[in-house]
């Protein structure tokens, strides 16, 4: 019995130690001996207001002093307070990231920094205090809450705030039955909490649709595209449908299951039109419009084709008329040059010979018509 008293007397002392080695200072030494010289918050300098999201990775910027003592290892540990002052624990991630073992000389400045994050910090205001002890002697010890040009860091964290929705829709509006079509969504995480898992399903009861896709890791303020495929049915004789295109968060890795369904879903309005009406499309756009355009036009006087088939037989006669023509140039140009008055006098010639011939032949003498008597 009074073993096991020993042994629970020991525990309650080490349970102490351990709760007193994660609280502020018990009693504090003067700062003309050991003082934190300032606690910033690096993304808002000079900011009286801090307003940090639950989830936020933060660092914060510490400065201390050792003014007395000799060179010794200290310990530098933030703490989270809440507006009762009550500490907050566990505040981090990592708890190990909110506090630093440094070795400090005497008269030695040192600034170091510490980077974490805040591990779904319900939302309120709160307080961030530093704490600079003796790694051995806790009683050598000193704490400074944040202070921004000279009054105190008013902390607040805003309310856990999750919402992950769908911000464009890129796709086609006009669909034909038995089309597979794709689309590409494009997911924002609006809210303050970076999402493990965001589900996007695209759904239509009359169409017998339900895709689904997931995105992993969307930080906060991220976008990220996913692609959604499926095929308008063969046999559908609606007309016009609307495709209902919503996202699901708060992925639980235990159970598998979504907390969260974003109450404001996206609607895609499609037209779908059978084969046969996409063929008639077809031929209507490839076949002339001519009424197409409503602007008023004058209107011209129509040309008969009789009269078109003249006009070529005329320009036909023309044509030949000029060629004749060059012909006739042609003839009389070689009539002027005597090309054809030469042969004719050849011919006269040779008859002249004739006739001289015949004349030699014939007897000079004649007979008197009394002897022929």
């Amino acid at each position: 019995m009074e073993k096991g008293a020993v042994i629970f007397f020991m525990l309650l002392l080490i349970l102490t130690f351990q709760v007193n080695a994660s609280e502020l200072c018990e009693n504090e030494v003067g700062e003309n001996t050991l003082e934190i010289i300032s606690i910033q918050d690096s993304k808002l300098l000079d900011e009286i207001e801090w307003i940090w999201e639950p989830n936020e990775e933060k660092t914060i910027e510490v400065e201390v002093e050792n003014k007395n003592y000799t060179k010794r290892n200290f310990k530098i540990e933030l703490f989270l307070l809440d507006g009762s002052y009550n500490i907050r624990e566990n505040f981090t991630t990592s708890s190990s990231d909110v506090i630093k073992t440094v070795s400090i000389d005497n008269g030695e400045t040192y600034e170091t920094e510490f980077s974490f994050q805040l591990n779904g910090v319900k939302g309120g205001l709160y307080f961030l205090y530093a704490k600079l002890y003796d790694e051995n002697n806790e009683s050598i010890c000193t704490e400074l809450k944040a202070i921004e040009t000279g009054n105190e860091a008013l902390l607040e964290i805003e309310e856990e705030m999750r919402m992950s929705m769908v911000k464009r829709i890129y796709g086609p509006t006009l669909l034909t039955t038995g089309e597979e079509v794709e689309y590409t969504l494009e997911i924002i995480n609006l809210g303050n909490i970076e999402e493990d898992k965001v589900l996007i399903t695209a759904y239509n009861k009359e169409l017998n649709i339900r895709e689904e896709a997931e995105i992993t890791t969307l930080g906060i303020q991220e976008i990220k595209n996913i692609t959604l495929n499926f095929t308008i049915p063969q046999n559908t004789t609606s007309t016009q449908e609307q495709i209902i295109f919503s996202t699901e968060y708060d992925y639980n890795k235990n159970s598998g299951l979504y907390s969260e369904i974003y109450d404001r879903d996206k609607t895609l309005t499609l037209q779908i039109i059978t084969a046969a009406e996409t063929t008639n499309k077809t031929d209507l756009e490839t076949a002339p419009q001519e009424q197409t355009n409503t602007t008023p036009q004058i209107a011209k006087p129509e040309v008969p084709e009789k009269e078109s088939s003249l006009l070529w037989v005329i320009i036909t006669i023309v044509i030949i008329l000029l060629i004749a023509t060059a012909i006739l140039i042609v003839y009389f140009h070689s009539k002027k040059n005597n090309i054809i008055p030469a042969t004719t006098t050849t011919q006269n010639n040779e008859v002249n010979d004739y006739l001289s011939k015949m004349k030699k032949t014939t007897p000079e003498t004649t007979t008197s018509p009394d002897k022929l008597s």
